[in-house]
């Protein structure tokens, strides 16, 4: 559920940008940027001005800030070497068992990875394909050495 959320944030923040051609002869250009889910929204204007600083908000919160919390409790619990303790593991054992004591943050590495896989696939750097795929197989290769 985790990725849906944030990719549904992301998709309410990804605009484009398009040439507007105005007049008999197109003299004039003007850019204009529009929702790329939604192309008869234009960013930044309007309701989507609210929605745009709303999805951000949610992006950082959810996305960026349960993982950040998550990794906090646990290196205070890490630190205190309490991770084998009872109480510990009924409230945070889903994230650290299955792993070597030593790599109790892994999990969160996992959740962050996940949240920058997203991240960088809803927002494309160009409409290049190759240039995309090529920037996908560099995101792939980075996760596999880190």
């Amino acid at each position: 559920i985790h990725g849906m959320v944030t990719s549904g944030m992301l998709q309410g923040i990804y605009c484009e940008g398009y040439n507007n051609r105005q007049g008999s002869q197109a003299e004039t250009i003007e850019q204009i940027r529009l929702l790329s889910e939604q192309p008869e929204v234009w960013c930044e204007v309007g309701d989507h001005a609210f929605f745009n600083l709303l999805a951000w908000i949610g992006f950082v919160i959810w996305s960026l800030g349960i993982p950040a919390v998550a990794w906090r409790l646990l290196y205070i619990k890490a630190s205190a070497k309490e991770l084998t303790n009872v109480t510990t593991k009924t409230k945070f054992g889903f994230l650290y068992n299955g792993y070597e004591p030593s790599f109790w943050y892994w999990e969160i590495v996992i959740y962050v990875r996940k949240v920058l896989t997203t991240f960088f696939t809803n927002f494309r750097m160009t409409n290049d394909v190759k240039g995309t795929m090529s920037f996908y197989m560099l995101i792939a290769l980075v996760f596999l050495v880190f």
